[in-house]
């Protein structure tokens, strides 16, 4: 399977006319504009994407937490100054972090990793970095489940070193993940059968060196 990531570093500012009734009010209701610039530049994304495949745009299903498409799989993530789509013949999540947002890794670390993830990010040269790498991973796999943060992220881990990730034990192993870096963006996917990814960045094709993970044999 191939998987297709289209990126943009520049937000939508053309009319949005071409939103859904509930769309704009959900636009409408930002109390902050990049926030507001963030979700609408999703959905132009979106709606490009889909039409570069002679997909319509109006059918996607936006009722939803995560909404679908009945002639695709994709999924969407956005950070301040980065928005991107995933999409593929099968389910996917997708997630992408900055290491400029104000986190206090050392608190959400000991909330959210494991002692060998802890122990991985303190050894790294770059533990900010480090830390929204293996948070982007940990989040595309719960977009892939569905389950979000109700599911408690020590429970599975992922061991950068030797690009492998550890599954919940009541949870099949079969998931596979890539990561990338873009400048101050960090961004991983999720599926559950091996997959290449291609990357598109403000439209045009790039090459990003990544990395490959999945579960133990």
């Amino acid at each position: 399977m191939r998987v297709d990531i289209w990126a943009t570093r520049a937000y939508f500012t053309g009319d949005l006319d071409w939103l859904t009734p509930a769309d704009q009010a959900r636009a409408q209701a930002y109390r902050h504009d990049g926030a507001r610039a963030q979700f609408v530049t999703g959905r132009a994304l979106l709606r490009d994407v889909l039409e570069r495949r002679g997909l319509d745009y109006t059918s996607v299903d936006l009722s939803r937490e995560k909404p679908t498409h009945p002639d695709t799989f994709f999924n969407l993530s956005h950070v301040d100054g980065f928005v991107a789509i995933a999409l593929a013949s099968e389910d996917v999540g997708l997630d992408v972090e900055t290491t400029h947002r104000g986190t206090d890794i050392d608190l959400v670390g000991k909330r959210q990793y494991t002692p060998s993830e802890l122990a991985w990010i303190a050894a790294s040269d770059d533990p900010r970095r480090a830390f929204f790498q293996l948070w982007t991973l940990k989040e595309a796999y719960l977009k892939l489940t569905g389950e979000g943060l109700r599911r408690n992220t020590k429970t599975f881990a992922f061991d950068l070193s030797q690009s492998r990730f550890e599954p919940p034990l009541d949870r099949p192993k079969n998931v596979h993940f890539w990561r990338v870096s873009v400048d101050a963006f960090e961004l991983a996917v999720a599926a559950a059968i091996p997959f290449e990814l291609s990357f598109w960045l403000d439209g045009e094709p790039v090459f990003l060196e990544g990395q490959a993970l999945s579960a133990s044999p």
